[in-house]
């Protein structure tokens, strides 16, 4: 039976400053003990009533509870209830289930906002005389002003809108190619990047294979370039991830680079907005699939060139020639021209007699059916001397056979 002094506890659907509705719903709902309907029907109401018939301070205890999560409750006072005629005892009938369960009694113990007295649940400290529940809700809507002034302040500073609650994506979303490293990048995004990115290194490895002494330079430049367009890439989906982006150190950790890329390609961004930004672009799955046929046809079209141009390059600058047969290696030339090759084990090999083969870096000769092995060397020297340009080191003889 209600009593004189009695209240009530009123919620109308209001959510305090510096709260999200979609946030005080997630968190009022376990607390009430409702399911997202019940909750969805709760805060579509024009007023309903919590709970009736309790004092005051027990009013404020509630209305406290729900300012920490965000929600305003209204105390009013109850009208004097009307002094019902006798009647006839009514015929006990079954008790309805309540539409919500009791809320949980909140903690026993309170701290003041203003003194830090903890203490026993009331309206006014017995330290300080602040008014408990009031300075409590207004500390907790001082610290998500804060909070709000402190994520404005991070996206001014990255030059994006001041307003963080936009649910679409981004309009100021880095390009995928440029310099800077602010903002997010997609997961479509990201990936259709590092597809591009891997094939300009591949064509410009070819490029630089096809005739590495005159290209180097420009493939390093290069190179360059495209490794700080893919940390930049890193840097952004990081962000996505809500991830500060000095955690693409990771990236160049053996195993733990593995397992950063997989988690780059594969985990979505935040939902909404984060502390690097807007919700990123969604990205163009043709863009992807295009890059991928682009990198595969590149490379079955160019990659047996490639290896071709590597091996010769490989073979006239390291190759070691050593005499066969009955022959002895009186040097070890530092490059073997190519016509040289062909000419050492070709016609020279096959000559009979005494026989030697004469090399510089650029010149080369050799002779054969000479009376003495002393003779076929002169032979060839002068013939590798003939040839020989004042820039060239001087002859040597790397191979001498005799019959």
């Amino acid at each position: 039976m209600e009593k004189a002094g009695q209240v009530q506890l009123v919620f109308r659907g209001e959510v305090l400053d510096g709260f999200r509705v979609d946030d005080v719903k997630r968190a009022l709902g376990p607390r009430l003990k409702l399911d997202d309907a019940a909750v969805a029907r709760l805060f579509s109401a024009a007023r309903t009533v919590i709970k009736r018939g309790i004092d005051s301070a027990e009013a404020q205890r509630y209305v406290v509870t729900f300012a920490s999560l965000g929600a305003r409750l209204h105390v009013e006072a109850l009208a004097p209830a009307p002094v019902p005629a006798p009647v006839p005892a009514p015929v006990p009938a079954p008790i309805p289930a309540p539409i919500a369960a009791p809320l949980v009694p909140p903690a026993e113990e309170i701290v003041c906002p203003n003194c830090g007295e903890r203490q026993s649940k009331r309206i006014l400290c017995r330290s300080c005389s602040t008014d408990m529940p009031m300075g409590i809700a207004a500390k907790l809507e001082a610290e998500a002003q804060a909070r709000a002034a402190r994520l404005a302040a991070s996206r001014a500073a990255r030059g994006l809108a001041p307003d963080g609650r936009s649910q679409g994506a981004m309009a100021d979303a880095p390009p995928m190619w440029g310099f800077g490293f602010s903002g997010r990048m997609g997961r479509l995004v990201g990936a259709s990047a590092g597809v591009l990115i891997l094939l300009t290194m591949y064509l410009l490895a070819a490029y630089v294979a096809h005739r590495p002494d005159s290209r180097w330079i420009a493939g390093a430049v290069g190179m360059l370039v495209l490794m700080v367009l893919s940390i930049r890439h890193s840097v952004l989906r990081f962000h996505d991830l809500n991830i500060t982006g000095w955690a693409t150190v990771v990236l160049f950790v053996p195993v733990l680079n593995a397992v950063a890329g997989l988690v780059l390609l594969l985990m979505p961004g935040t939902n909404g907005d984060n502390h690097h930004g807007e919700r990123p672009r969604e990205g163009d799955w043709y863009l992807l699939l295009g890059a991928i046929g682009a990198l595969a046809l590149a490379m079955y079209h160019t990659l047996p060139g490639m290896m071709a141009d590597l091996a010769q390059a490989r073979g006239n600058t390291s190759e070691q020639v050593e005499a066969g047969g009955g022959g002895r290696v009186t040097a070890v030339v530092r490059t073997l021209p190519a016509g040289a090759q062909a000419d050492l084990h070709g016609a020279y090999a096959s000559q009979p007699g005494f026989k030697a083969f004469a090399v510089s870096t650029g010149a080369w000769g050799w002779a054969y059916g000479a009376p003495s092995m002393e003779q076929a060397i002169v032979r060839a020297l002068m013939q590798c001397e003939s040839r020989r340009t004042p820039d060239m080191p001087e002859c040597d003889v790397i191979d001498q056979r005799e019959p």
